[in-house]
């Protein structure tokens, strides 16, 4: 026989029968990204949620102006935002890898995986289209349109070991994150530009080490890279549907 506890404080219960914490209300949250439970002390009876649990997946020194309420309950709209944005995130990081492979192995394939992963910056222009207006969503779209031929550029130069290609095309690289990170800043004042640019340096390092393991053929770096890519866009995702519920809470 074995015995399960459910605390119940409120609408927040953890269960220790599956390990998987529950907020009714807030359906797109699961123990994906929880941490380790201290079971000597799994609760921080300040905030009801694990201690050491980030909502929303948000940088730990990340300047709240507000307290994040994990009681606020969520309807049809919010869940829907937060799906897309994690959608096309996941989109973004997905397609990229196959544009990666077939630069990596000179697939013929090689246009048409590149035309599809250019639809991820449309994609998000129409998504922020309704709340930022077109300007502003345009602006967005090309600034991530340009990291992308970033990427595929770096690739390609580092195909033919060419390493001061690489070293240059680099630096233009980490440039159009920041010129990302202070755009997003100045459109929604809940996307902090030291998270954001931080959350960008961490996604290059990443698809950095991705194509690096991809050009040398190490297949199995390859599969746990991914699944860390995959983990950090679906971060960002939920970092931008916080900072949209924030400044637009009216809207949802």
């Amino acid at each position: 026989m074995f015995t399960y506890y459910i605390y119940n404080r409120g609408e927040f219960m953890y269960n220790y029968l599956d390990d998987n914490i529950c907020f009714p209300n807030i359906p797109f949250m699961r123990n994906r990204f929880m941490p380790n439970r201290d079971l000597d002390n799994p609760f921080d009876m300040a905030y009801p949620y694990i201690s050491g649990y980030n909502p929303m997946h948000m940088p730990q020194n990340y300047n709240y102006t507000e307290p994040y309420n994990p009681y606020k309950k969520v309807n049809k709209n919010i869940l829907n935002l937060n799906n897309d944005l994690r959608k096309l995130w996941e989109e973004h990081v997905f397609w990229t890898k196959l544009v990666i492979m077939s630069i990596a192995s000179g697939s013929p394939d090689i246009q048409l995986v590149s035309q599809r992963l250019l639809r991820n910056p449309n994609d998000f222009e129409k998504l922020l289209m309704p709340l930022y207006g077109p300007t502003a969503s345009e602006k967005f779209s090309k600034l991530l349109k340009q990291h992308i031929l970033l990427a595929a550029d770096l690739v390609n130069a580092a195909k033919k070991k060419d390493n001061t290609q690489v070293n240059l095309i680099e630096s233009k690289w980490y440039k159009n994150a920041d010129e990302i990170a202070d755009f997003l800043s100045r459109v929604n004042p809940y996307w902090d530009k030291n998270d954001v640019k931080k959350m960008m340096y961490e996604h290059l390092v990443l698809l950095k080490s991705e194509a690096v393991s991809i050009l040398t053929n190490k297949y199995e770096d390859t599969i746990s890279l991914f699944d860390k890519i995959e983990n950090q866009a679906l971060m960002m995702a939920d970092m931008y549907t916080e900072g949209i519920l924030k400044q637009f809470p009216n809207k949802f």
